[in-house]
């Protein structure tokens, strides 16, 4: 880490040598380092704002250059039920997929209507398996069969108990 009128921050040599195992770990260093109360006031302080915005910026960053993503596009459906459908096992073919081989260490799911972007949501692949679990078990999601001639078993999770939200209909 470099240091700049006495705090840290992560240079362009450091993000090079961070490998897929410790980019969480370097995210929390970065982001203990350079945490502080000042940050959290009810001013409009840009240098503030401005600090604390470039720390997720850099995590952001970290996430996409040193990390695998498999990415999903929630179609349309998404708006209108509240769920986005998470596939977990392929009956054709009588083997898992989706969320339950996945290699990616993130998961980004992408919420589009009528062509139009609406977001995108990226959370650790170990994180959302374990959610998706947590919220089948409790009743709030539940699985189905869908996707062609209704092979894809998956997993149908409110999007507010996965993301914090519901969509506006």
């Amino acid at each position: 880490m470099g240091v700049d009128n006495g705090h840290n921050y992560i240079t362009q040599k450091d993000i090079n040598k961070i490998t897929t195992k410790d980019v969480v770990t370097k995210i929390q260093e970065y982001f203990k380092a350079n945490l502080n109360k000042k940050m959290f006031n009810n001013n409009s302080d840009f240098d503030i704002d401005l600090k604390f915005g470039q720390i997720y910026e850099k995590t952001l960053a970290l996430i996409l250059q040193d990390t695998t993503i498999e990415v999903k596009t929630e179609r349309d459906t998404w708006k209108k039920t509240g769920n986005i459908a998470i596939e977990l096992h392929n009956h054709h073919r009588h083997l898992p997929s989706g969320l339950s081989v996945t290699k990616a260490d993130y998961w980004a799911t992408i919420l589009v209507d009528n062509f139009k972007f609406y977001g995108v949501h990226i959370l650790p692949v170990d994180y959302l398996k374990r959610r998706v679990k947590e919220i089948v078990l409790s009743g709030k999601g539940r699985i189905t069969h869908g996707g062609d001639y209704n092979a894809s078993e998956m997993a149908l999770i409110p999007i507010k108990e996965i993301f914090g939200y519901a969509p506006n209909n």
